[in-house]
């Protein structure tokens, strides 16, 4: 760099001169200002990039976190992005799942502190009223209903049921659960088989659950928007048939039922019904659809394309006892 030329060395100076000679005299500080410039352009770009992709990459996360301390280290990542309160709902349903009342409560209130106005607020406001009862109950209420004699009259069940301590029959004890999960949806559904009602078929939909039957294949939507059903295998498929089992369920919204065979049941088919459908009578229906926290499971269903593909089935909580279902034999 070297001093600018005087007027009186040059004569007059044109306007470019001028500019020419102000550039010489603060090269150095335009320098700094124009790197700055394009720095913080690039941050800005950088930001504007991670805030598009931001939500998709939390799903993806999401849907790949097995653990409750996996959703922990992700309420720490994301908490204070846009994503936090998606991450602390997910978190506060997991607790609850998993039975961690105190901790859900907790989750819960946390995110209504910080989030109350949120889209997702009506449902974390009804996920801690079910938290809050079912603590009332576990601290009010548990040991004294558990001293009652609750009976299972079901007569296949009967024989095989653990005695009650004065002999008035087996003791009552929880549905067997499952988790279904599809393939690229952060959802989990769970679905409660009622087994004192319909224990062969249940025995079936467990055995083969566990045999990693279900795995693979899709649901078909049947007339529209009614009922989904669940294609057939194309490869070695189940021809096994159960004898039909009357149920008193009504034939509602959520319900799995089996799909009927002439008189039989078909042993490794079901429909998952959309709407209110069909004549109960007629129907063995073994469980139910329900989501953890109160979500609306219908509205999870409702979403489900013909293309969607079952990860898994997983039997989460069953009864001390094998599942051997009663196969019609041909």
């Amino acid at each position: 760099m070297h001093e600018p030329v005087s007027e009186e060395a040059t004569g007059p100076q044109t306007l470019l001169d001028r500019i020419n000679a102000y550039g010489e005299r603060h090269a150095r500080v335009i320098i700094i200002i124009s790197t700055a410039l394009i720095i913080v352009t690039v941050l800005i770009f950088a930001q504007v990039l991670w805030n598009r992709t931001l939500f998709d990459r939390v799903e993806r996360e999401l849907a790949g976190a097995t653990s409750l301390e996996s959703l922990e280290a992700l309420k720490t990542r994301y908490g204070d992005s846009a994503a936090g309160p998606r991450v602390l709902a997910t978190l506060g349903h997991r607790y609850a799942a998993e039975g961690k009342l105190a901790e859900a409560k907790a989750v819960y209130e946390e995110f209504l502190a910080k989030h109350a106005g949120h889209v997702l607020a009506q449902g974390v406001n009804r996920s801690l009223a079910l938290v809050e009862e079912n603590l009332k109950f576990m601290g009010d209420r548990k040991q004294g209903l558990a001293a009652a004699p609750l009976l299972d009259v079901h007569p296949k069940l009967a024989p095989s049921g653990s005695r009650h301590p004065l002999g008035m029959g087996p003791v009552k004890e929880e549905h067997p659960r499952a988790v279904l999960r599809f393939k690229g949806k952060p959802d989990e559904i769970r679905l409660e088989l009622f087994e004192d009602e319909a224990p062969n078929a249940v025995a079936a939909f467990v055995s083969l659950a566990e045999a990693k039957y279900f795995d693979g294949l899709s649901f078909t939507h049947v007339n529209t928007d009614e009922r989904l059903r669940l294609a057939p295998k194309k490869e070695n498929p189940s021809a096994d048939e159960l004898a039909a089992e009357p149920t008193s369920r009504p034939a509602e919204p959520g319900t799995l039922a089996l799909v009927r065979k002439g008189a039989n049941n078909a042993a490794a088919e079901f429909d998952i019904l959309l709407k209110a459908a069909g004549d109960p009578k007629e129907m063995t229906i073994f469980g139910r659809v329900f989501m953890e926290g109160g979500s609306a499971a219908a509205q999870v269903l409702q979403k489900l394309e013909d293309k969607d593909v079952i990860e898994s089935i997983t039997i989460e909580k069953k009864r001390k006892h094998d599942y051997k279902p009663d196969y019609l034999k041909k």
